[in-house]
C-alpha cells in the first residue's frame, strides 16, 4: 500500500494545444506535473507490480473572495463546479504524475474511487494505492 498527500491545489489534465509547429500542454499543467513528480520522486516509494485500486481525494481550497461564513459552510463538503475540474481530468492528471514512481504502467489500474471536496484550510490531493490480488 502506498499513501501520498500532495500539498498543492489539484489541477485537471489539460488538452494538448496543437499548432503548425507541434503540440504542447499549457504551462500551468506542465508545472503542476513537474512539481508533483518531484514530490513523489523524493518520497522514494516502492513500486507496485500487480493490479492497483486507487482511492483519490481532491481537496480544493475555498476562494479567498468568499466570506469566512461561506468558507466554513463549505468546509469538507463535496466540490461542485459547473465550468472546470472535471473528475476524469483530475484523475488523469493524478495518475500521470504517479506513473513511473509508484507503478510502471497505467494499465495496472483496475479500479478508482475518487471524490472532490472543499477545504477552508489548504488544497491537496490524497492518494492511496492498494495492490489487488488476482482472485479478488
Amino acid at each position: 500500500m502506498i499513501e501520498i498527500t500532495i500539498p498543492t491545489d489539484p489541477v485537471a489534465a489539460a488538452r494538448p494545444r496543437v499548432t503548425k509547429w507541434g503540440n504542447y500542454y499549457p504551462q500551468k499543467y506542465r508545472e503542476y506535473l513537474a512539481s508533483c513528480k518531484g514530490y513523489v520522486r523524493r518520497l522514494g516509494v516502492e513500486k507496485i507490480r500487480g493490479g492497483i485500486h486507487a482511492d483519490i481525494e481532491f481537496i480544493f481550497k475555498t476562494p479567498k473572495s468568499w466570506s469566512k461564513k461561506k468558507q466554513l459552510a463549505h468546509h469538507n463538503k463535496h466540490y461542485i463546479s459547473k465550468n472546470k475540474n472535471d473528475m476524469d481530468n483530475l484523475i488523469k492528471a493524478c495518475l500521470d504524475f504517479l506513473q513511473s514512481y509508484c507503478y510502471d504502467d497505467d494499465s495496472q489500474i483496475v479500479s478508482v474511487n475518487a471524490s472532490k471536496r472543499w477545504s477552508s484550510e489548504t488544497g491537496k490531493t490524497r492518494v492511496v494505492l492498494n495492490e489487488v490480488r488476482e482472485h479478488e
